[in-house]
């Protein structure tokens, strides 16, 4: 898509993710085009031998520092959050278990671990408890990675093409405009 839209020959882009998702899938069937895998992308993988492990992610060991800096966030954030203590430990809980989700899915046929749906009244912290959750993983929980909206995601080619960049979730602020 960025190639074509550099070389000038994209005239409607909001829609050429749909139209070339479709052009390549009907190229596909009609044996005119051939898939082939690339490297997977960022997140949690098992290798042949049944090990876990990181493809395109940072894991180093944090400094006994920034483990304390770390845990001591945790608990100004449940301390601020203390009005809604159930929902914000149980945002936290999903946060450490979720960047798994897709390499516990593809071990575990049939089993997958649910998406977090945080539903509420206006103001209410929802998005905020999402992006803490994407903190415990991700240094820029805002980020185009792990960040957007229900408007830009609201067909499935986009909201497929999104969840295609990383294997880990994807924070859909206003998820009602899908």
């Amino acid at each position: 898509i960025k190639r074509l839209q550099s070389e000038g020959l994209v005239k409607a882009s909001a829609i050429i993710t749909d139209a070339l998702s479709s052009l390549i899938t009907e190229a596909i069937k009609a044996g005119r085009a051939v898939e082939k895998l690339e490297a997977p992308a960022p997140g949690f993988y098992y290798t042949e031998e049944g090990r876990l492990y990181a493809h395109n992610i940072d894991i180093t060991m944090p400094e006994p520092e920034e483990l304390r800096r770390a845990l001591e966030t945790l608990n100004e954030l449940h301390d601020a959050y203390n009005h809604i203590e159930d929902a914000f430990l149980k945002v936290v809980k999903w946060g450490l278990a979720a960047p798994f989700a897709f390499a516990y899915k593809l071990r575990h046929e049939g089993k997958f671990i649910p998406g977090l749906y945080i539903w509420g009244v206006t103001h209410t912290a929802k998005t905020t408890l999402a992006k803490i959750a994407v903190a415990l993983y991700a240094k820029d929980p805002e980020g185009a990675t792990f960040f957007t909206t229900g408007s830009s995601v609201n067909t499935e080619a986009r909201l497929g093409y999104r969840l295609e960049q990383s294997t880990l979730p994807l924070i859909v602020d206003e998820a009602a405009e899908m």
